[in-house]
């Protein structure tokens, strides 16, 4: 393993950071000229698991489909259910 990997993998904030970064994302390219950019991230597989479904329902949700974002929050959650950022981003859309 690189130590690149190393460091990311004992980085705690990593995953908040990551979050983040994706919601700025959402922010700058939904609705404009780039917004098939954000099709192509959700499903990119560099992402892992949590990180891509997270993605996912948030731009279901920015989009206007509450019913695609509480779909993948509850489902996430059943594998993960102590999960603080999806538990909160829940609670906001109501899943």
């Amino acid at each position: 393993m690189r130590n690149d990997d190393n460091e990311r993998r004992r980085d705690p904030n990593r995953a908040a950071r990551l979050s983040q970064w994706h919601r700025l994302l959402i922010e700058q390219l939904l609705h404009g000229e780039f917004e098939d950019r954000l099709d192509a991230l959700v499903e990119h597989p560099a992402l892992a698991v949590p990180e891509r479904t997270f993605l996912q329902a948030q731009l279901a949700k920015q989009r206007g489909d509450d019913e695609a974002a509480s779909r993948l929050i509850r489902e996430f959650l059943i594998k993960l259910p102590g999960h603080g950022e999806f538990l909160a981003f829940a609670q906001e859309i109501s899943a």
